[in-house]
């Protein structure tokens, strides 16, 4: 037998509003007087009462669904009824007959019977023998279609550690019809443990666990393949509707689902389809029962692998079986304090339980800058996309912040799952004062396996200063590591004692014992939202979206409430989506989408008292300097156009251009597209360097800084540099040239020197985009792009002197040291500061392991 590994997730407590019950009385069927200790019991769980004096029953604590409810006394005939449950109590009365039946004295039949309804164990075969039949006592009737079977048995799961009582309803030729109630044994401490464990085996094969695994998003972590009936994988998230805690879940199905669990040797395969969709609880019972088809392994009829539909893991079994996917993240920051109006820059390092799931765990990282307001409140927060354990971005502090202190907080999702205490959180002291800086530290944190080569043994001032890293082991052998390196000048950045760095904090300690699972891993953006007619109501409609950076266009139906959720999904910054809904055949002009908001972490912050020995850098001005007066630059909303209802517009991502060419403005016998704009465009400055084009706005002048202007092609933003991009396209092929000089903040810094759209004929974007009042327009945010670290640049821009005093020199936070290739160069230029600067590289070896080092580098006199 083949042993698991597999993730277990737990059940959210249902708030007790939305559970219901059922209550009701038994009567003798022709008399009408009720029936004392008669046992009421529902199919195939442990739920079972009996009946008081007067026959009264009552079901309590049960969710909204699909119950088949039995009901047997002695001398009477088993009887059940089909329930459909909603959020309310539910009255059923039974009316029991007296039993009229003969004894069936045929053992064959008797044994025809039980091995119809027993039937082999085929995945475990051993636990046939482990499943004992006690009693059996069937009588038969004579009736108008045929002689048919019914009658009682009793037996003892020794595999799985549970009476089972069968309720035969029907056995004939042509239908097999019984119910069955469920009894925990009592065994000794070794007998549990052993159930509990085949148990948790009969689990992993059941289409619970699989529900299960996909609400949570886990579903690839446990084994599972899916596929459709056409053999193409399915990502299954995809068409998922969560329910908030307690309430239903529904995955809505348009054919067959085939589901192979990949992590068994012998492959074992099942298949489950539904009219529409499946309704099931946060355990992945499913309570649409009437709806469902399953098959293969997920119906796996032998009672000797049969379990109570309420089962669930012990908390111990999960508490172990979740331990593997614990997950945290750290952040590595190019400075230890800020000031107003500074950029944080920051590398991110995940770290895993097992180094093997790097790939197969969250990839978004939520990151939060927090404001010292009222106790806490997120300023500002991005998500990053992890890749390869890694990723990096920057926050800018407002130049009005006055507070004492800011805090940064990284988390992922499925991290919230093991408590908040698990999350990366670092206080940055924000200095607006003076005064005497007592109490830093002075010791630098060396670290002799990290190795500093450098191209001088001396620089001066505006130098260019570069240097490789060596990462070594404990036996001095060179290993691949990936690190970030920030150098500051300690002239202004003073050392604090700083507890949270990575070979303190990074290293996986014991996860937190936990019991329950509501936060689903991110394996990519997650779009949700619900849709409400003009009247406000939630309407199940037809959706189409359709975004700029989304490969596909998309097209599902929400589910009865207008829910919906799209997850997995890849795209950057602000996304412009548009929509459209249809009920029927109809297109709705009215409605409105609504898209859900993230739920952050709650705020449970212990700011530190604030810091008094720090000083302020204060920068050296030149005696040649003119200081200007502060000019204050109020922006003005441009009011748009009003236009006819349903007149098509265009629609262009990076908004309303400055200038367009199209038609006879467009030079079809230039050379290149580069020569077709030279002249052209007002404000766009293109000079031709030997064989290497300078292409810029004129209002683009920042030193050290690339100038060039985003590329787009067809709406595509194009890497690499502007020449390169427009080289590529040939004249002929262009429809039209749209620019905007303005900063861009929708590609964030690639767009910060303006931007040339280029329109091709056989693109069919520019002219075919267009918008009507039945298709709406909405904004997503997804993942944050990072900018890059610009330093100065004394060779190519001409900087006065004594005015280049930066606090933070350099930054990178993706730099590669490898056995096979070697290090990456780190390369910056010297400011006019005589230092000393401070070198600080945190990073992980290919092996996991977390170091730190940090090194001061001495600059010579000018």
């Amino acid at each position: 037998m083949k042993t698991f590994g597999w993730l277990v997730l737990v059940a959210v407590t249902v708030p007790a509003y939305l559970l219901a019950q059922i209550s009701g009385q038994v009567k003798d069927f022709k008399s009408g007087q009720f029936l004392k200790n008669a046992e009421v019991f529902i199919d195939n769980t442990l739920v079972h009462v009996t009946t008081d004096d007067k026959g009264y029953f009552m079901l309590e604590g049960l969710q909204p669904g699909i119950y088949r409810v039995g009901c047997a006394a002695h001398g009477r005939e088993t009887t059940y009824q089909t329930v459909r449950l909603e959020k309310q109590e539910k009255y059923l009365l039974f009316l029991l007959k007296k039993d009229a039946g003969k004894k069936l004295t045929d053992k064959s039949l008797t044994a025809e019977v039980l091995k119809a309804i027993v039937s082999q164990n085929n995945i475990i075969p051993g636990w046939n023998e482990r499943f004992i039949t006690k009693t059996a006592q069937f009588k038969y009737i004579d009736e108008e279609n045929g002689r048919r079977i019914y009658g009682k048995f009793e037996a003892d799961n020794l595999a799985l550690g549970y009476q089972v009582t069968g309720h035969v309803i029907s056995y004939t030729k042509e239908q097999l019809l019984y119910l069955l109630q469920f009894y925990q044994m009592k065994g000794t401490e070794e007998e549990q443990k052993l159930w509990e464990k085949n148990r948790f085996i009969t689990y992993q094969y059941g289409v619970n666990h699989f529900l299960e695994s996909i609400l949570q998003n886990t579903y690839h972590l446990n084994g599972y393949k899916i596929t459709d009936e056409h053999g193409n994988a399915v990502s299954p998230e995809n068409f998922l509707t969560t329910g908030f805690s307690g309430q239903t879940n529904s995955l809505n199905l348009k054919g067959k689902l085939n589901v192979t669990m990949g992590t068994i040797e012998e492959g074992y395969e099942s298949w489950i389809e539904a009219d529409g969709r499946i309704v099931f609880s946060d355990v992945g019972q499913i309570l649409n029962s009437d709806s469902v088809r399953i098959g293969g392994v997920f119906n796996e009829k032998s009672l000797s692998f049969q379990l109570p539909n309420e089962y669930t893991p012990s908390v111990e079994k999960k508490i172990f079986l979740l331990e593997p996917y614990f997950e945290k993240a750290y952040l590595h920051l190019d400075k230890p304090y800020y000031l107003p109006g500074d950029t944080i820059w920051f590398k991110a390092y995940m770290n895993y339980n097992h180094l093997s799931l790097i790939e197969s765990l969250s990839t978004v990282l939520h990151v939060e800058l927090i404001e010292q307001h009222e106790g806490g409140r997120i300023l500002f927060e991005k998500k990053l996309k992890i890749d390869d354990g890694e990723a990096w971005g920057e926050f800018v502090i407002p130049q009005s912040y006055s507070s004492d202190y800011l805090a940064i907080r990284a988390y992922t999702n499925w991290q919230r799952n093991y408590g908040d205490d698990q999350f990366f959180l670092k206080y940055l002291p924000i200095i607006k004062r003076s005064s005497n800086h007592i109490g830093e530290r002075s010791e630098l944190q060396t670290n002799n396996l990290v190795q500093l080569k450098f191209d001088k043994r001396q620089y001066k001032p505006r130098e260019r200063i570069s240097f490789s890293i060596r990462v070594n082991n404990e036996l001095n052998q060179q290993v691949s590591a990936w690190m970030s390196v920030s150098v500051t000048d300690m002239s202004m950045v003073r050392l604090l004692n700083d507890s949270v760095v990575i070979v303190k904090t990074h290293t996986i300690k014991p996860p937190p014992a936990t019991t329950r699972i509501n936060y689903p891993l991110e394996r990519g953006l997650t779009v949700s939202g619900q849709f409400f007619n003009e009247a406000g109501k939630p309407t199940m409609v037809s959706l189409t979206m359709m975004g700029d950076q989304l490969k596909q266009v998309f097209k599902f139906d929400t589910d009865p409430y207008g829910k919906f959720s799209m997850a997995g999904l890849e795209f950057y910054d602000s996304m412009p989506v548009r929509y459209s809904a249809t009920l029927g055949k109809k297109l709705l002009y009215t409605g409105k989408l609504v898209f859900d908001q993230r739920n952050a972490a709650p705020l449970k912050l212990s700011w530190p008292a604030p810091v008094r020995n720090l000083e302020r850098a204060d920068f050296k001005i030149d005696k040649n300097t003119t200081l200007l007066n502060e000019v204050i630059i109020q922006a003005k909303r441009i009011a748009e156009e009003k236009r006819e209802v349903n007149k098509p517009i265009i629609f262009r991502p990076f908004g309303e251009p400055d200038y367009i060419m199209e038609g006879s403005q467009l030079n079809y016998g230039a050379v290149n597209v580069i020569e077709m704009m030279r002249g052209k465009i007002p404000g766009l400055i293109i000079n031709l360097n030997g064989i290497d084009y300078e292409i810029r706005f004129a209002r683009a002048a920042s030193f050290g800084q690339a100038l060039s202007p985003l590329i787009l092609i067809d709406d595509q933003p194009v890497g690499g540099s502007a020449q390169m991009a427009l080289l590529s396209i040939n004249p002929a092929d262009v429809a039209a040239i749209e620019v905007t000089t303005r900063l861009n903040s929708l590609y964030g810094s690639t767009g910060a020197n303006g931007v040339i759209a280029v329109y091709t004929k056989g693109g069919g974007l520019r002219g075919t985009f267009e918008e009507y009042e039945s298709v709406k327009r909405i904004k997503l945010n997804g993942f944050a792009t990072p900018a890059k670290f610009y330093g100065v640049n004394h060779k190519a821009y001409f900087i006065p002197p004594n005015s280049d005093f930066r606090t933070t020199l350099y930054w990178n936070p993706s730099v590669i040291s490898s056995t096979r290739t070697g290090s990456d160069l780190v390369s910056f230029f010297a400011s006019d500061s005589p230092g000393p600067y401070l070198i600080t590289i945190e990073g992980v070896t290919a092996e996991g392991k977390p170091f730190r080092a940090e090194q001061l580098l001495e600059i010579a006199p000018d």
